[in-house]
């Protein structure tokens, strides 16, 4: 009984310290730019430039613009939100290159000057990996709550954390079939850089590569399965040291005697 409960125990500690890395990944994965990057001397600089699932353009060091369509024009290191561009106002605009290379090709605008949105394959990515780390996070509070739920509560943590596995799965599918993400690492595309004049150009980009966020992405998934493994490995030992103790239970008390075999023993004593 003893060993049995330290397995038991090993297990909920196992899923837990899982469930708690792909929490702090899924973090990670929020606020970084690099799904998708690529590192390299542009312009006589060496940058690394990025996307990211919440993060539309970043990059790491400050270089002076080239191309025609932006000659001297000093794009800093920054760090651009989809609701940076969003807000901007000048997401859709013809002044640059902006719209006629980036915006209009991908859906993010339907006119010159019209409003920037969005588009629903990068929102599809947002809410399954917000989606995940809710289902992880009401999981990992399921699994904390073992000594009050027992069995249930373990079960409830198992059911919870597949969904999240689940939802893991479709967020890193939809970075790997992303029509934009796909154009950076094989054909060529571009990315949004905001340049010192504040307006935003559409940067010239080939060969990129998948970035940490996704790398991290997949060991989420990794980490939420073997969480799920544990959960349920652990209602099973749970539900089987149940059954082992009402086993035990039964077994005395077919042999306890009955009050009226009592009786008769002092009777006939």
């Amino acid at each position: 009984m003893g060993t049995r409960k330290i397995d038991i125990q090993t297990k909920l500690y196992a899923a837990n310290c899982c469930h708690y890395a792909a929490i702090m990944s899924f973090v990670c994965v929020l606020f970084s730019p690099f799904v998708v990057w690529s590192k390299g001397e542009v312009f006589g600089t060496f940058n690394r430039f990025g996307t990211g699932s919440f993060v539309a353009s970043a990059s790491t060091a400050e270089f002076v613009c080239g191309e025609q369509y932006c000659v001297t024009v000093n794009i800093p290191a920054q760090w651009n939100s989809w609701s940076d561009i969003e807000n901007s106002e000048l997401g859709c605009s013809n002044d640059t290159n902006i719209y006629r290379d980036f915006s209009f090709p991908y859906g993010f605008c339907e006119e010159v000057d019209g409003e920037f949105k969005t588009i629903s394959s990068i929102r599809a990515i947002q809410a399954f990996i917000l989606l995940a780390l809710i289902f992880l996070m009401f999981s990992a509070c399921a699994g904390c709550a073992v000594r009050v739920a027992k069995e249930g509560g373990v079960r409830i943590a198992a059911y919870l954390t597949f969904v999240s596995m689940i939802c893991t799965v479709v967020a890193f599918s939809l970075m790997a079939t992303n029509t934009w993400y796909s154009d950076l690492r094989n054909v060529g595309s571009f990315i949004p850089l905001k340049g010192s004049n504040g307006r935003y150009f559409a940067m010239p980009t080939r060969g990129w590569n998948y970035g940490p966020s996704f790398v991290i992405t997949i060991c989420v998934f990794i980490w939420t399965a073997l969480s799920f493994i544990y959960f349920l490995i652990a209602a099973k030992m749970i539900s089987e040291q149940v059954a082992e103790v009402n086993d035990n239970t039964d077994e005395h008390a077919d042999y306890a005697p009955s009050p009226e075999v009592g009786k008769n023993a002092v009777a006939q004593a």
